[in-house]
Protein backbone atom coordinates (compact mmCIF):
# COMPACT_ATOMS: atom_id res chain seq x y z
CA UNK A 1 0.00 0.00 0.00
CA UNK A 2 3.08 2.19 0.80
CA UNK A 3 4.62 1.80 -2.62
CA UNK A 4 1.07 2.29 -4.34
CA UNK A 5 0.49 5.57 -2.54
CA UNK A 6 4.50 6.95 -3.35
CA UNK A 7 3.51 5.95 -7.14
CA UNK A 8 -0.26 7.75 -7.60
CA UNK A 9 1.42 10.91 -5.69
CA UNK A 10 4.15 10.84 -8.11
CA UNK A 11 1.87 10.63 -11.10
CA UNK A 12 -0.26 13.60 -9.71
CA UNK A 13 2.70 15.41 -9.54
CA UNK A 14 3.34 14.85 -12.77
CA UNK A 15 0.61 15.17 -14.36
CA UNK A 16 0.01 18.54 -12.70
CA UNK A 17 3.38 20.14 -12.96
CA UNK A 18 2.24 21.40 -16.10
CA UNK A 19 0.51 24.67 -15.43
CA UNK A 20 -0.83 24.41 -18.89
CA UNK A 21 -2.81 21.31 -17.54
CA UNK A 22 -3.67 23.15 -14.29
CA UNK A 23 -5.01 25.88 -16.44
CA UNK A 24 -6.60 23.82 -19.10
CA UNK A 25 -7.96 21.24 -17.28
CA UNK A 26 -9.45 22.71 -13.69
CA UNK A 27 -9.58 26.55 -14.18
CA UNK A 28 -10.15 27.65 -17.50
CA UNK A 29 -13.85 25.51 -16.88
CA UNK A 30 -14.83 27.53 -14.32
CA UNK A 31 -13.37 31.05 -15.82
CA UNK A 32 -15.37 29.98 -19.45
CA UNK A 33 -18.41 28.84 -17.89
CA UNK A 34 -18.75 31.80 -15.68
CA UNK A 35 -18.16 34.29 -19.21
CA UNK A 36 -20.50 31.99 -20.86
CA UNK A 37 -23.45 32.84 -18.13
CA UNK A 38 -22.23 36.29 -17.45
CA UNK A 39 -22.46 36.61 -21.88
CA UNK A 40 -25.96 34.34 -22.35
CA UNK A 41 -27.28 36.59 -19.62
CA UNK A 42 -25.83 39.92 -20.72
CA UNK A 43 -27.06 38.43 -24.87
CA UNK A 44 -30.72 38.11 -23.76
CA UNK A 45 -31.39 41.30 -21.76
CA UNK A 46 -29.84 42.88 -24.90
CA UNK A 47 -32.71 40.70 -27.33
CA UNK A 48 -35.28 41.36 -24.46
CA UNK A 49 -34.69 45.11 -24.72
CA UNK A 50 -34.50 45.26 -28.67
CA UNK A 51 -37.48 42.70 -29.27
CA UNK A 52 -39.69 45.01 -26.85
CA UNK A 53 -42.38 46.65 -28.57
CA UNK A 54 -41.43 49.95 -27.86
CA UNK A 55 -37.75 49.18 -29.58
CA UNK A 56 -39.77 48.67 -32.77
CA UNK A 57 -40.24 50.82 -36.08
CA UNK A 58 -42.75 49.55 -38.19
CA UNK A 59 -44.69 50.36 -41.32
CA UNK A 60 -47.66 50.27 -42.26
CA UNK A 61 -49.48 49.56 -45.97
CA UNK A 62 -53.28 49.98 -45.42
CA UNK A 63 -55.30 48.90 -48.40
CA UNK A 64 -58.13 48.94 -46.32
CA UNK A 65 -58.74 51.86 -44.95
CA UNK A 66 -61.68 50.92 -42.65
CA UNK A 67 -62.90 51.29 -38.68
CA UNK A 68 -60.73 48.40 -37.61
CA UNK A 69 -57.45 48.92 -40.15
CA UNK A 70 -57.76 52.13 -38.64
CA UNK A 71 -58.10 51.49 -35.13
CA UNK A 72 -55.19 49.16 -35.68
CA UNK A 73 -52.80 51.53 -36.57
CA UNK A 74 -53.67 53.35 -34.09
CA UNK A 75 -52.91 50.36 -31.34
CA UNK A 76 -49.46 50.12 -33.39
CA UNK A 77 -48.69 53.73 -33.05
CA UNK A 78 -49.07 53.72 -28.88
CA UNK A 79 -47.18 51.08 -28.47
CA UNK A 80 -43.71 50.86 -30.50
CA UNK A 81 -41.26 53.19 -30.68
CA UNK A 82 -42.63 54.54 -34.33
CA UNK A 83 -45.16 53.44 -37.00
CA UNK A 84 -45.92 55.27 -39.90
CA UNK A 85 -47.63 54.97 -43.19
CA UNK A 86 -46.23 53.81 -45.95
CA UNK A 87 -47.85 54.43 -50.05
CA UNK A 88 -49.18 51.37 -51.38
CA UNK A 89 -46.03 51.96 -53.69
CA UNK A 90 -43.61 50.17 -51.69
CA UNK A 91 -46.19 46.99 -52.11
CA UNK A 92 -44.68 46.32 -54.96
CA UNK A 93 -40.84 45.81 -52.68
CA UNK A 94 -41.09 45.94 -49.14
CA UNK A 95 -37.93 45.11 -49.12
CA UNK A 96 -36.71 48.50 -49.90
CA UNK A 97 -39.06 49.80 -47.53
CA UNK A 98 -37.24 48.01 -44.68
CA UNK A 99 -34.03 49.03 -45.95
CA UNK A 100 -35.06 52.96 -44.30
CA UNK A 101 -34.68 51.58 -40.88
CA UNK A 102 -37.90 49.30 -40.02
CA UNK A 103 -37.96 46.50 -38.53
CA UNK A 104 -40.96 45.22 -40.46
CA UNK A 105 -43.81 46.36 -42.68
CA UNK A 106 -47.23 45.40 -42.26
CA UNK A 107 -49.59 45.05 -44.94
CA UNK A 108 -53.58 45.50 -43.85
CA UNK A 109 -55.36 43.68 -46.86
CA UNK A 110 -58.47 44.74 -48.39
CA UNK A 111 -61.58 44.00 -46.81
CA UNK A 112 -60.18 43.61 -43.06
CA UNK A 113 -62.14 45.81 -41.49
CA UNK A 114 -65.72 44.24 -43.42
CA UNK A 115 -64.09 40.84 -42.54
CA UNK A 116 -63.67 41.24 -38.92
CA UNK A 117 -67.30 42.94 -38.78
CA UNK A 118 -68.91 40.30 -40.48
CA UNK A 119 -67.23 37.62 -38.08
CA UNK A 120 -64.83 36.16 -41.04
CA UNK A 121 -60.89 35.73 -39.53
CA UNK A 122 -58.65 39.00 -41.20
CA UNK A 123 -55.29 38.27 -42.77
CA UNK A 124 -52.43 40.99 -42.01
CA UNK A 125 -49.36 40.24 -43.72
CA UNK A 126 -45.75 40.90 -42.26
CA UNK A 127 -42.67 41.44 -44.30
CA UNK A 128 -39.76 41.24 -42.54
CA UNK A 129 -35.30 41.03 -43.42
CA UNK A 130 -33.47 38.83 -41.42
CA UNK A 131 -29.77 39.72 -41.92
CA UNK A 132 -28.15 37.32 -39.05
CA UNK A 133 -29.56 33.97 -37.72
CA UNK A 134 -29.56 34.11 -33.89
CA UNK A 135 -32.65 35.22 -30.85
CA UNK A 136 -32.84 38.76 -32.02
CA UNK A 137 -34.33 37.84 -34.77
CA UNK A 138 -36.76 35.58 -34.05
CA UNK A 139 -37.33 37.66 -30.74
CA UNK A 140 -38.60 40.60 -33.23
CA UNK A 141 -40.81 38.70 -35.47
CA UNK A 142 -42.05 37.08 -32.25
CA UNK A 143 -43.07 40.40 -30.21
CA UNK A 144 -44.48 41.84 -33.78
CA UNK A 145 -47.03 38.52 -33.79
CA UNK A 146 -47.97 39.53 -30.51
CA UNK A 147 -48.73 42.76 -30.71
CA UNK A 148 -51.24 41.70 -33.51
CA UNK A 149 -52.26 39.13 -31.13
CA UNK A 150 -53.09 41.96 -28.64
CA UNK A 151 -55.35 43.67 -31.16
CA UNK A 152 -56.85 40.57 -32.29
CA UNK A 153 -57.71 39.90 -28.17
CA UNK A 154 -59.37 43.97 -28.33
CA UNK A 155 -61.41 42.91 -30.87
CA UNK A 156 -62.72 39.54 -29.67
CA UNK A 157 -63.79 41.76 -26.54
CA UNK A 158 -65.33 43.65 -28.41
CA UNK A 159 -67.31 41.30 -30.32
CA UNK A 160 -67.83 39.24 -26.78
CA UNK A 161 -69.68 42.53 -25.60
CA UNK A 162 -71.80 43.24 -28.73
CA UNK A 163 -72.77 39.20 -28.41
CA UNK A 164 -73.15 38.87 -24.39
CA UNK A 165 -70.63 36.18 -23.89
CA UNK A 166 -67.28 36.16 -21.93
CA UNK A 167 -64.42 37.37 -24.06
CA UNK A 168 -62.43 34.77 -22.15
CA UNK A 169 -64.75 32.17 -23.59
CA UNK A 170 -64.18 33.66 -27.15
CA UNK A 171 -60.41 33.34 -27.32
CA UNK A 172 -60.02 29.72 -25.58
CA UNK A 173 -63.24 27.35 -25.39
CA UNK A 174 -61.46 24.70 -24.09
CA UNK A 175 -57.72 25.37 -21.97
CA UNK A 176 -55.50 22.62 -20.42
CA UNK A 177 -53.26 23.33 -16.98
CA UNK A 178 -50.91 20.45 -18.08
CA UNK A 179 -48.65 19.58 -14.54
CA UNK A 180 -45.53 17.30 -15.46
CA UNK A 181 -44.42 15.14 -12.00
CA UNK A 182 -40.67 14.82 -12.26
CA UNK A 183 -40.48 12.72 -9.02
CA UNK A 184 -40.08 15.42 -6.57
CA UNK A 185 -42.48 18.23 -8.24
CA UNK A 186 -44.42 19.12 -10.51
CA UNK A 187 -43.30 21.41 -13.40
CA UNK A 188 -45.51 23.07 -16.37
CA UNK A 189 -44.90 21.85 -20.02
CA UNK A 190 -42.81 25.46 -20.53
CA UNK A 191 -40.33 24.86 -17.83
CA UNK A 192 -40.08 21.00 -18.64
CA UNK A 193 -38.78 22.29 -22.34
CA UNK A 194 -36.39 24.57 -20.72
CA UNK A 195 -35.24 21.46 -18.27
CA UNK A 196 -34.89 19.13 -21.70
CA UNK A 197 -33.11 22.02 -23.38
CA UNK A 198 -30.52 22.63 -20.20
CA UNK A 199 -29.81 19.03 -19.64
CA UNK A 200 -29.32 18.42 -23.14
CA UNK A 201 -26.22 21.30 -23.30
CA UNK A 202 -25.55 19.80 -19.91
CA UNK A 203 -24.82 15.70 -21.17
CA UNK A 204 -22.21 17.63 -23.43
CA UNK A 205 -20.06 18.77 -20.97
CA UNK A 206 -18.82 15.53 -19.37
CA UNK A 207 -17.12 14.86 -22.50
CA UNK A 208 -15.05 17.48 -22.67
CA UNK A 209 -14.26 16.49 -19.02
CA UNK A 210 -13.82 12.56 -19.75
CA UNK A 211 -12.20 13.18 -22.92
CA UNK A 212 -9.23 15.87 -21.30
CA UNK A 213 -8.44 13.16 -18.81
CA UNK A 214 -7.95 10.24 -21.21
CA UNK A 215 -5.87 12.46 -23.15
CA UNK A 216 -3.46 13.29 -20.13
CA UNK A 217 -3.45 9.33 -19.08
CA UNK A 218 -2.79 8.68 -23.03
CA UNK A 219 0.15 11.33 -22.65
CA UNK A 220 1.22 10.40 -19.36
CA UNK A 221 1.98 6.57 -21.15
CA UNK A 222 3.70 8.60 -24.07
CA UNK A 223 5.84 10.87 -22.65
CA UNK A 224 7.54 7.84 -20.07
CA UNK A 225 7.63 5.89 -22.75
CA UNK A 226 9.51 8.79 -25.13
CA UNK A 227 11.58 9.61 -21.93
CA UNK A 228 12.60 5.92 -21.16
CA UNK A 229 11.85 6.58 -17.66
CA UNK A 230 9.02 3.76 -17.87
CA UNK A 231 11.60 1.12 -18.48
CA UNK A 232 13.36 2.32 -15.33
CA UNK A 233 10.15 2.05 -13.37
CA UNK A 234 9.33 -1.52 -14.67
CA UNK A 235 13.04 -2.32 -13.53
CA UNK A 236 12.11 -1.61 -9.95
CA UNK A 237 10.87 -4.37 -7.58
CA UNK A 238 7.34 -3.29 -8.15
CA UNK A 239 4.46 -5.17 -9.43
CA UNK A 240 3.42 -4.03 -13.22
CA UNK A 241 -0.09 -3.81 -10.89
CA UNK A 242 0.60 -1.17 -8.88
CA UNK A 243 2.45 0.49 -11.62
CA UNK A 244 -0.63 0.33 -13.30
CA UNK A 245 -3.10 1.34 -10.66
CA UNK A 246 -0.70 4.05 -9.77
CA UNK A 247 -1.31 5.63 -13.05
CA UNK A 248 -4.92 5.24 -12.89
CA UNK A 249 -5.26 6.47 -9.66
CA UNK A 250 -3.24 9.79 -10.64
CA UNK A 251 -5.22 10.71 -13.65
CA UNK A 252 -8.23 9.78 -11.86
CA UNK A 253 -7.40 12.68 -9.05
CA UNK A 254 -7.51 15.03 -12.15
CA UNK A 255 -10.30 13.91 -13.90
CA UNK A 256 -11.87 14.12 -10.48
CA UNK A 257 -11.17 17.69 -10.67
CA UNK A 258 -12.01 18.60 -13.85
CA UNK A 259 -15.72 16.84 -13.82
CA UNK A 260 -15.89 19.11 -9.96
CA UNK A 261 -14.72 22.18 -12.03
CA UNK A 262 -16.99 21.84 -15.39
CA UNK A 263 -20.24 20.33 -12.76
CA UNK A 264 -19.74 23.60 -10.71
CA UNK A 265 -18.75 26.05 -13.79
CA UNK A 266 -22.31 24.62 -15.67
CA UNK A 267 -24.35 24.61 -12.37
CA UNK A 268 -23.65 28.40 -12.23
CA UNK A 269 -24.38 28.84 -15.93
CA UNK A 270 -27.89 27.00 -15.81
CA UNK A 271 -28.70 29.55 -12.57
CA UNK A 272 -27.66 32.44 -14.69
CA UNK A 273 -30.24 31.29 -17.19
CA UNK A 274 -32.75 30.09 -14.63
CA UNK A 275 -32.70 32.85 -12.25
CA UNK A 276 -34.11 35.24 -14.71
CA UNK A 277 -30.70 37.28 -14.54
CA UNK A 278 -30.60 35.74 -17.72
CA UNK A 279 -33.54 36.93 -19.82
CA UNK A 280 -35.14 33.42 -18.76
CA UNK A 281 -37.25 34.41 -15.83
CA UNK A 282 -39.70 31.07 -16.72
CA UNK A 283 -37.08 29.04 -15.71
CA UNK A 284 -36.61 29.75 -12.03
CA UNK A 285 -35.83 27.03 -9.74
CA UNK A 286 -34.83 24.33 -12.28
CA UNK A 287 -31.34 23.98 -11.02
CA UNK A 288 -32.48 23.13 -7.78
CA UNK A 289 -35.30 20.47 -9.44
CA UNK A 290 -32.41 18.79 -11.69
CA UNK A 291 -29.41 19.02 -9.44
CA UNK A 292 -30.80 17.62 -6.14
CA UNK A 293 -28.84 15.89 -3.57
CA UNK A 294 -29.28 12.03 -4.54
CA UNK A 295 -28.99 13.41 -8.77
CA UNK A 296 -25.54 15.35 -7.98
CA UNK A 297 -24.00 12.41 -6.28
CA UNK A 298 -25.07 10.02 -9.37
CA UNK A 299 -23.90 12.19 -11.50
CA UNK A 300 -20.76 12.95 -9.76
CA UNK A 301 -20.24 8.68 -9.13
CA UNK A 302 -21.20 8.14 -13.10
CA UNK A 303 -18.76 11.24 -14.48
CA UNK A 304 -15.71 9.30 -12.16
CA UNK A 305 -16.63 6.17 -13.12
CA UNK A 306 -16.82 6.82 -16.89
CA UNK A 307 -13.44 8.98 -16.26
CA UNK A 308 -11.63 5.72 -14.75
CA UNK A 309 -12.80 3.58 -17.54
CA UNK A 310 -11.57 6.18 -20.43
CA UNK A 311 -8.52 6.72 -18.52
CA UNK A 312 -7.90 3.19 -18.83
CA UNK A 313 -8.43 2.37 -21.89
CA UNK A 314 -6.59 5.29 -22.90
CA UNK A 315 -3.78 4.38 -20.93
CA UNK A 316 -3.63 1.16 -22.73
CA UNK A 317 -4.08 3.11 -26.42
CA UNK A 318 -1.34 5.43 -24.83
CA UNK A 319 1.03 2.42 -24.43
CA UNK A 320 0.46 1.47 -27.90
CA UNK A 321 2.55 4.70 -29.28
CA UNK A 322 6.10 5.24 -30.01
CA UNK A 323 6.14 8.58 -28.74
CA UNK A 324 3.88 11.41 -27.44
CA UNK A 325 2.32 12.27 -30.50
CA UNK A 326 1.17 9.25 -31.59
CA UNK A 327 0.02 8.15 -28.16
CA UNK A 328 -2.38 11.50 -27.95
CA UNK A 329 -3.28 10.16 -31.23
CA UNK A 330 -4.33 6.58 -30.76
CA UNK A 331 -6.07 8.23 -27.84
CA UNK A 332 -8.38 10.34 -29.85
CA UNK A 333 -10.50 6.92 -30.44
CA UNK A 334 -11.54 7.53 -27.19
CA UNK A 335 -13.30 10.96 -28.42
CA UNK A 336 -14.81 9.67 -31.35
CA UNK A 337 -16.19 6.95 -28.97
CA UNK A 338 -17.51 9.63 -26.40
CA UNK A 339 -19.53 11.56 -29.35
CA UNK A 340 -21.27 8.66 -30.73
CA UNK A 341 -22.55 7.08 -27.22
CA UNK A 342 -23.22 10.82 -26.43
CA UNK A 343 -25.29 11.62 -29.46
CA UNK A 344 -26.74 8.06 -29.97
CA UNK A 345 -28.00 8.04 -25.99
CA UNK A 346 -29.11 11.54 -26.38
CA UNK A 347 -31.54 11.18 -28.75
CA UNK A 348 -32.61 7.50 -27.89
CA UNK A 349 -36.05 7.35 -26.09
CA UNK A 350 -34.98 5.24 -22.89
CA UNK A 351 -38.84 4.69 -21.59
CA UNK A 352 -40.13 3.31 -25.34
CA UNK A 353 -37.16 0.55 -24.99
CA UNK A 354 -38.13 -2.80 -24.30
CA UNK A 355 -36.40 -4.45 -20.65
CA UNK A 356 -34.03 -5.94 -23.53
CA UNK A 357 -33.32 -2.91 -24.91
CA UNK A 358 -32.45 -0.92 -21.93
CA UNK A 359 -30.37 -3.92 -20.46
CA UNK A 360 -28.44 -3.34 -23.77
CA UNK A 361 -28.35 0.57 -23.98
CA UNK A 362 -26.96 -0.06 -20.01
CA UNK A 363 -24.29 -2.29 -21.27
CA UNK A 364 -22.94 0.19 -23.89
CA UNK A 365 -19.16 1.92 -22.39
CA UNK A 366 -19.29 5.38 -21.49
CA UNK A 367 -22.92 5.57 -21.61
CA UNK A 368 -23.35 5.82 -17.57
CA UNK A 369 -23.34 9.73 -17.63
CA UNK A 370 -25.83 10.19 -20.08
CA UNK A 371 -28.69 7.64 -18.57
CA UNK A 372 -28.35 9.32 -15.07
CA UNK A 373 -28.38 12.81 -17.06
CA UNK A 374 -31.46 11.78 -18.95
CA UNK A 375 -33.09 10.35 -15.57
CA UNK A 376 -35.35 12.93 -14.13
CA UNK A 377 -37.35 10.94 -11.82
CA UNK A 378 -35.42 8.03 -10.82
CA UNK A 379 -37.13 5.61 -12.66
CA UNK A 380 -34.34 4.08 -14.06
CA UNK A 381 -32.12 3.61 -11.15
CA UNK A 382 -31.78 -0.27 -11.39
CA UNK A 383 -30.70 0.23 -15.07
CA UNK A 384 -28.10 2.47 -13.71
CA UNK A 385 -26.80 0.83 -11.28
CA UNK A 386 -26.36 -2.24 -13.68
CA UNK A 387 -24.94 0.28 -16.17
CA UNK A 388 -22.55 0.82 -12.63
CA UNK A 389 -21.78 -2.81 -12.63
CA UNK A 390 -21.01 -2.96 -15.97
CA UNK A 391 -18.86 -0.17 -15.99
CA UNK A 392 -16.62 -1.95 -13.27
CA UNK A 393 -16.26 -4.81 -15.22
CA UNK A 394 -15.08 -2.95 -17.96
CA UNK A 395 -12.59 -1.08 -16.12
CA UNK A 396 -11.23 -4.54 -14.98
CA UNK A 397 -10.56 -6.11 -17.98
CA UNK A 398 -9.32 -2.93 -19.20
CA UNK A 399 -6.76 -2.93 -16.24
CA UNK A 400 -5.77 -6.53 -17.06
CA UNK A 401 -4.95 -5.28 -20.71
CA UNK A 402 -2.94 -2.77 -19.16
CA UNK A 403 -1.23 -4.99 -16.99
CA UNK A 404 -0.52 -6.96 -19.84
CA UNK A 405 0.88 -4.39 -22.28
CA UNK A 406 3.70 -2.74 -19.64
CA UNK A 407 5.19 -5.94 -19.80
CA UNK A 408 4.63 -6.55 -23.75
CA UNK A 409 7.58 -6.30 -26.70
CA UNK A 410 5.14 -3.73 -27.72
CA UNK A 411 5.83 -1.41 -24.49
CA UNK A 412 9.69 -2.87 -24.45
CA UNK A 413 10.63 -1.92 -27.80
CA UNK A 414 9.99 1.50 -27.92
CA UNK A 415 8.01 1.09 -31.02
CA UNK A 416 4.92 1.86 -31.71
CA UNK A 417 1.90 -0.34 -32.74
CA UNK A 418 1.94 0.11 -36.48
CA UNK A 419 5.76 -1.14 -36.67
CA UNK A 420 5.32 -4.50 -34.32
CA UNK A 421 2.87 -5.56 -36.61
CA UNK A 422 4.46 -4.09 -39.79
CA UNK A 423 7.81 -6.56 -38.77
CA UNK A 424 5.51 -9.11 -37.57
CA UNK A 425 4.09 -9.21 -41.10
CA UNK A 426 7.78 -9.12 -42.62
CA UNK A 427 8.97 -12.02 -40.77
CA UNK A 428 5.57 -14.39 -41.11
CA UNK A 429 5.77 -12.98 -45.69
CA UNK A 430 9.78 -13.56 -45.21
CA UNK A 431 9.52 -17.32 -44.07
Amino acid sequence: MGELSSLTVKEIKDTLRDPHIVVSVIIMPLIIFALMGQVAGWGARQVSESAAPKALRLGVIDLDHGAYSHMLYDYLSNRTRSTKLLSSVALKNPANALGEGLDAVLVISNGFSENISHGVPAVVFIYSIVKELGFASTAKLSSIEGLINGFAGIVRSSVALRLGVNPGFLDQPVSTVMRVWTGSQYLSLMKLQMLSAMVFVFAFTPMIAIGLAAQMAAMSMGVEKEEKTLETLLSLPLSRRSIALSKLLGSLVVGLLATISYMVGFAYYMYMLSSGRGGFGGAGGLVEVYLSPWRAAWLLISFLTAVMLANTLAAVLGALGSNVKSSQSLASIIWMLLFAVGFGLLYTSFNALSPIGKILVASIPLGLPYIVAKDLSGAYVGYATLSLILHGVYIAIAFEALTHVLGSEILLSNRGLSSIIKSKMKSILGR
